[in-house]
């Protein structure tokens, strides 16, 4: 089927790929029908559903040991159980049926996709791209490993420019093999990674696009709402319509974190409080780590509420997580930290070296003057300069960026 697909697009198949399209996961049926069902429930990835299809893949690999297929997808599922936990209980499951994959199938991308999710897990993000790397040199039309690429640059590895060049790469493979579903999703990945480098009407031509495959795309109607404001830059009216959107689905954290933010751009404490709070309890009711990055904001909040004692905690939190991080974004996240504890130059020298890097967001251009703690730095005798050195350095990346799309008719 794969093969008809390809053929049938006209998609740019090596014969390498053709081969591996021809090749049969496993030759026992019983085997493949044990996958297919534990595949299926795997979809809809609740607790109960991921442990109900390891089991079928245990059954698969009992009837064949050699199924490289149903150890990474094994191995997936164990990746998922403990996505967002704080404490990982299968990281070892992970790991081991991960190699197993490779083992029987050094070749495949899910083989080493599921090695990545590996690297993912233990937060060693570094080591999982040159694995999709690989997998990309087997496989080059492999959707699900630009995808993987494209959300590692977006999110972990931090890199607008390498976002961009997977997310257009998604565009440019087999589209039309896609559903509408699907089209709807690589167009809401184009389309974030074209904001985050600054092309605000190319990103809201493609989410248009995107909801015009899918209307009830979840993420696309929440992209939309910062892309313009991006473009308009009405801070309360974006604020109530991302408020409206996280009605629609209160087990949106996601929304949920950035009305509480916005609110708090708007020194609206109370507000703000009042939404963290909400998600700090699910935090805690989940046993789940997310948003670390914002703990500085809930501090803040926290601390204009009157509640000391959190405060400190969030605090804490925070100056844990800027130990840590090891992103592009650390040197700002000092800044951030040094603001207020009232070292104002040591924040200003923390701002001189992120000025220094290269594809950030183009959301820090947006937003650095938004916050709240921005406006105590305002009055050093560095300030303008080092901010503007900042814009200017991201426009500088723009526009390299934007050179080269128009050099390959990508824009």
């Amino acid at each position: 089927m794969a093969k008809k697909i390809a053929l049938a697009v006209e998609a740019n198949i090596t014969p390498k790929e053709l081969a591996r399209i021809d090749k049969k996961p496993t030759k026992n049926i019983e085997a493949y029908d044990m996958f297919l069902q534990g595949y299926e429930i795997s979809q809809n990835k609740t607790a109960e559903n991921l442990q109900q299809a390891i089991l079928y893949y245990d059954k698969a690999i009992s009837l064949d040991p050699e199924f490289a297929m149903a150890y990474a997808q094994k191995a997936i599922a164990y990746y998922y159980l403990d996505e967002f936990k704080i404490k990982k209980k299968y990281v070892n499951e992970l790991n081991e049926n991960a190699d197993k994959a490779l083992l029987y199938d050094a070749k495949s991308d899910i083989s080493l996709m599921a090695k990545a999710l590996y690297y993912v897990a233990t937060h060693e993000f570094n080591l999982a791209i040159p694995h999709l790397e690989k997998a990309l040199e087997y496989n080059p039309n492999s959707a699900g490993v630009v995808l993987f690429l494209s959300d590692l640059y977006a999110r972990a590895v931090p890199n607008t420019a390498k976002y961009l060049k997977y997310a257009l790469k998604g565009i440019q493979l087999n589209i039309e093999a896609n559903d509408s579903i699907g089209k709807s999703y690589i167009y809401l990945h184009l389309s974030n990674a074209l904001i985050q480098t600054g092309f605000v009407d190319e990103a809201l031509e493609n989410i248009d696009k995107s909801l015009r495959y899918n209307p009830n795309n979840e993420y696309a109607p929440f992209l939309k709402i910062f892309i313009e404001y991006a473009k308009y830059k009405n801070l309360e009216k974006t604020t109530e319509l991302l408020e409206n959107e996280w009605r629609k689905d209160t087990t949106r954290l996601d929304i949920l974190n950035e009305v509480a933010k916005l609110n708090y751009y708007q020194e609206n404490y109370k507000k703000a409080y009042k939404f963290y709070k909400i998600l700090n309890t699910i935090k805690v009711e989940r046993q789940i780590d997310v948003f670390p990055h914002e703990s500085l904001k809930m501090a803040i909040c926290y601390e204009n509420m009157g509640l000391e004692e959190a405060a400190k905690q969030f605090y804490n939190s925070y100056s844990v997580y800027c130990k840590n991080d090891k992103s592009i974004y650390k040197s700002a996240s000092l800044a951030f930290k040094h603001i207020y504890n009232g070292n104002y130059d040591d924040a200003i020298a923390e701002f001189k070296v992120f000025s220094n890097k290269s594809n950030f967001q183009y959301w820090v251009v947006v937003f650095l003057e938004q916050d709240p703690l921005i406006k105590k730095l305002q009055s050093h005798n560095e300030y303008h300069r080092v901010i503007q050195s900042i814009k200017d350095k991201f426009w500088e990346d723009h526009k390299e960026i934007k050179q080269t799309l128009k050099q390959n008719n990508l824009l």
